[in-house]
C-alpha cells in the first residue's frame, strides 16, 4: 500500500509539481487536469511496464525548455561535487589587455563552469583573447551584454554560488511542471526573467525577440491564454502609474 501511494504521489508530482501555485498566486489561471489520463489504467500500466521510470517519464513536460533545465541541473550538480567555483574579488572592471591577479581566479571560474577550456596559459594574470571569449560566453548564457568585460553586473552573476544556481534550476523545473502540460504544437512563450518572447513550432524556436517586462515591485503577471488576434503597431499612451512613478521623476 505504501509503495502504491508513493507511485501515485510521484506521478502526480511529475505531472503537476509539488507546490500548489494557487497558494502562491490567487490569480493563477492554469488548469491542473489529468486530461485523457485514466489513473487506474495508468497505475496498472506502470506495474506491468518493464521500467516504471520510463513509463512515468511521460507525465513530465516534454518541452525542450524543460529538458534543457534537467541537463543543466545535472551539470551544475556535477560542478558542486567538484567543489564549485571560486569567487572573483571585487575591483575595477576587468577587460582585454589588463594584467591583474584577479584574472587568475577569473580563469578558474570560467573553466569550472565550462565557459573556457583549461589551457595552462603562459601569463595567467593576463586578460587575453581567450579570457575575453570565455567571459562573452558566460555573459550570453546569463542574458548579459556580451562585451567580454567583467563589470559590476557580470561579476555579480559570476559570484552567485553554485548551490544557489542549483536551487534556481530546481525552482524553475517546478514552475515548468505547473505550466508546460498540454501545450499545443505552436505556442508563444514569454521568458519574463530573460526579457525574451519566443514562437515555438513543433519544438523548434522559429522567432525570438526582446520584450519589456515589469519591475520587481510592479511585476509582469504570469498567465496562460489562447491568443485570438494580434494588433500590429498599436498606439500607446503612458499609463498614469508609469508617468507618476517612472517618467516624470
Amino acid at each position: 500500500i505504501s509503495l502504491t501511494d508513493a507511485l501515485i504521489r510521484y506521478a502526480y508530482h511529475r505531472r503537476f509539481g509539488k507546490v500548489d501555485p494557487e497558494g502562491l498566486d490567487p490569480h493563477w489561471n492554469f488548469g491542473r487536469a489529468l486530461a485523457d489520463v485514466d489513473p487506474v489504467a495508468s497505475l496498472e500500466a506502470a506495474i506491468e511496464a518493464e521500467s516504471i521510470e520510463t513509463h512515468l517519464e511521460r507525465f513530465a513536460p516534454q518541452l525542450p525548455f524543460y529538458n534543457g533545465l534537467k541537463k543543466a541541473l545535472a551539470k551544475y550538480r556535477a560542478i558542486a561535487l567538484n567543489g564549485g567555483w571560486p569567487t572573483v574579488s571585487s575591483g575595477e572592471s576587468l577587460k582585454l589587455g589588463m594584467v591583474d591577479a584577479r584574472v587568475v581566479t577569473l580563469r578558474q571560474r570560467l573553466v569550472a563552469s565550462g565557459d573556457m577550456q583549461s589551457t595552462g596559459a603562459v601569463e595567467p594574470a593576463l586578460f587575453d583573447d581567450e579570457v575575453a571569449e570565455g567571459v562573452g560566453r558566460f555573459q550570453q548564457r546569463h542574458g548579459l551584454e556580451a562585451d567580454g568585460i567583467v563589470g559590476r553586473r557580470t561579476l555579480a552573476a559570476m559570484n552567485v554560488p553554485v548551490d544557489e544556481r542549483i536551487d534556481q534550476i530546481r525552482v524553475n523545473l517546478e514552475r515548468g511542471r505547473w505550466v508546460a502540460q498540454d501545450i499545443p504544437d505552436e505556442f508563444i512563450v514569454v521568458d519574463i526573467a530573460g526579457f525574451r518572447a519566443r514562437l515555438v513550432r513543433d519544438g523548434v524556436t522559429v522567432w525570438d525577440e526582446r520584450v519589456q517586462v515589469g519591475k520587481p515591485f510592479r511585476k509582469t503577471p504570469v498567465f496562460r491564454s489562447k491568443m485570438s488576434y494580434l494588433e500590429m503597431n498599436p498606439t500607446w499612451t503612458v499609463p498614469p502609474t508609469l508617468l507618476d512613478d517612472d517618467i516624470l521623476p
